[in-house]
């Protein structure tokens, strides 16, 4: 899967390691965005090309904090399934993709709470953007350290609905898709200033 990563996050360490004030900074390493729903006749997959992520965090003390703006962006038009082409163009018309290009996740509120020395959970609380149509939404994530590498993991149970989007259809609307969708990502960040961090 064609991939176009940007993410930037300046981390003061703390998560699983004592007094240690060095300022790092960790840079993706590698993502993964999917999208999974239902049909009338079968279950679907959809993988997302491209993520754009920008914006800083804070960790320090077992503790993860936003710094600033944090944002997600994924543009409408790199998410493919493997149903081809024709369905592709169907998400797109439903997600209104010329008029509004991109998927956004702007960050508003971060919370950590640790459950061992190198792991704990995130809960994030942003304004998602999807088709023009905007909801507060809150996902919930596992956080582990490992090395010079931070995962974070997570999906989130959605409705087209809400977000006035009509579930594509195809082949003369024999094939509809459900309403519910499942989003599943994952995120490795890693430490890019680790030989100067002991």
């Amino acid at each position: 899967m064609k991939k176009l990563l940007i993410l930037t996050a300046m981390v003061i360490l703390g998560l699983g390691i004592q007094n240690i004030t060095a300022q790092a900074s960790y840079a993706v390493k590698s993502a993964k965005l999917t999208v999974a729903g239902t049909s009338s006749l079968h279950e679907w997959e959809s993988n997302a090309g491209k993520v754009l992520i920008t914006g800083q965090l804070a960790v320090n003390n077992n503790t993860i904090a936003k710094n600033g703006n944090f944002e997600v962006k994924v543009p409408v038009k790199s998410i493919k399934s493997a149903k081809g082409k024709i369905m592709d163009n169907k998400t797109y018309d439903a997600l209104k993709a010329e008029e509004y290009p991109n998927i956004r996740f702007l960050l508003t509120d971060l919370s950590y709470k640790s459950t061992s020395d190198k792991s704990g959970q995130l809960t994030a609380t942003g304004n998602l953007t999807i088709a023009g149509a905007t909801r507060s939404e809150t996902l919930t994530m596992t956080c582990t350290l490992a090395g010079n590498d931070l995962t974070i993991k997570g999906s989130k149970k959605l409705k087209m609905t809400d977000f006035k989007v009509d579930p594509p259809t195809a082949l003369l609307g024999t094939l509809k898709t459900g309403d519910d969708i499942t989003i599943n990502f994952e995120v490795v960040m890693t430490n890019q200033t680790a030989d100067t961090v002991n």
